[in-house]
């Protein structure tokens, strides 16, 4: 009886040192697990110099980002495999500006300061170069400042800067007859089948604010002219259906599938323009988003848009029911630290947004509206975009020649 009390006691004992461990060693446990489940860093790869634009091809697997060069080289477009996270070329394009996919024929799009050039995915080399011209002007006058895919006729659309004769960069010459346009790329033959006058004609202050986004509700092309402080409205068809005035110059523009709506951040206004795509009407214009906003997402998880304020070091959520400012989330940082992009990764339900000179990445929590983690990345945290494969987010770093990859958990 005692040998079997004397067991009971040391089991007993055991039991209570094991418990007790456990419970000491808890801590510690729970943080690495948590550790695990967390994102992270889980990439750095070099690319060409000062990356800036990137696109995702989900034909191939690949990111495409566009090197624009400024001191050694005269730039390029690098391509990262996807499934390994490894480089895997680089393609010689002189001076590219913008990138996009087109899922009508699966080529990736680039363009510079005079045509635009067309790469297959099979074997990322050039299969097509586009001039850009207006009225049989010669193609370095026609300057492309954006590049969208419209989902209706398979088109792909550059807003663009016309200068004739002797002019700068992103401005109009002053005789110039039609200022800025809208050039339409088939994307059967890959030509320019029409270049379609925005914004104010024959003003030469008017020009392209290099900000396009498509409306699947209308399938609508909705096109920003900056001086001008209005939205091009293009139909289908390559006709202009009405112009819209803002409150500021438009800066950045995003779709709301909840409700139909456009969201335009109305740039040194700090004003959201919400368009209604039924009326092609300003429903509403809300004040105080940040300091000089300069992105805007939507976030499928709560409906919401997120607009990251520039100089403000905050992002504004706004709630699509009523259109107001439900959170200001602020996000700290150095003296100069500014938002350059922000993006939704569906995985996680949160939103992702990139600090320019903190060389940050913060992310928010779309249920709290808080930010939950903070990555620090490479020199010029510039844009991010998702791999919506393996869900990890791409973080180009404009002033290290790197990318950056974040696997979400």
């Amino acid at each position: 009886m005692q040998q079997l009390t004397s067991q009971t006691y040391s089991r007993s004992r055991f039991g209570i040192i094991v418990l007790a461990t456990f419970l000491a060693l808890s801590p510690l446990m729970l943080s690495t697990v948590q550790l695990a489940l967390a994102d992270s860093v889980i990439a750095t790869i070099e690319v060409g110099e000062s990356p800036t634009e990137i696109a995702f091809n989900p034909i191939n697997g690949s990111m495409y980002i566009v090197d624009t060069g400024l001191v050694f080289t005269n730039g390029g477009v690098s391509v990262i495999d996807g499934r390994t996270n490894k480089f895997l070329t680089n393609i010689n394009i002189s001076g590219p500006g913008n990138v996009a996919f087109n899922p009508n024929n699966n080529d990736i799009y680039v363009t510079n300061s005079t045509d635009v050039k067309v790469i297959d995915a099979k074997d990322n080399q050039v299969i097509k170069t586009i001039p850009m011209r207006v009225d049989g002007t010669i193609p370095s006058t026609v300057i492309p400042n954006a590049i969208a895919y419209n989902a209706k006729n398979g088109d792909m659309y550059l807003p663009a800067n016309v200068l004739i004769g002797r002019g700068v960069r992103n401005s109009c010459a002053r005789n110039v007859i039609i200022t800025c346009v809208v050039s339409v790329i088939d994307s059967k033959s890959n030509e320019i089948i029409k270049n379609i006058p925005i914004g104010k004609q024959g003003d030469p202050t008017a020009t392209s604010a290099g900000i396009i986004a498509f409306d699947p509700n209308n399938s609508n092309m909705y096109v920003g002219n900056y001086r001008d402080r209005s939205i091009s409205i293009i139909n289908s068809s390559n006709q202009v259906v009405t112009t819209i005035p803002l409150s500021g110059s438009p800066s950045a523009i995003a779709y709301n599938p909840k409700n139909g709506n456009m969201y335009v951040a109305g740039g040194a206004s700090n004003v959201v323009s919400v368009i209604d795509s039924k009326t092609n009407k300003v429903i509403k214009s809300i004040p105080g988003v940040g300091i000089f906003p300069d992105a805007i997402a939507y976030n499928p998880k709560n409906g919401n848009m997120y607009v990251a304020g520039g100089a403000s070091k905050s992002v504004f959520a706004i709630d699509s029911k009523y259109n107001n400012i439900t959170k200001t989330i602020p996000l700290g940082g150095g003296p100069n630290a500014i938002q350059n992009a922000i993006a939704y990764n569906p995985k996680n339900g949160n939103m992702y947004v990139t600090i320019g000179f903190d060389n940050l990445v913060k992310v928010i929590d779309s249920i709290s509206n808080k930010v939950v983690d903070t990555f620090p990345v490479r020199q010029g945290a510039f844009k991010i975009a998702l791999d919506p494969i393996n869900n990890d987010m791409y973080v180009t770093n404009s002033l290290n020649n790197t990318v950056s990859v974040i696997g979400a958990q």
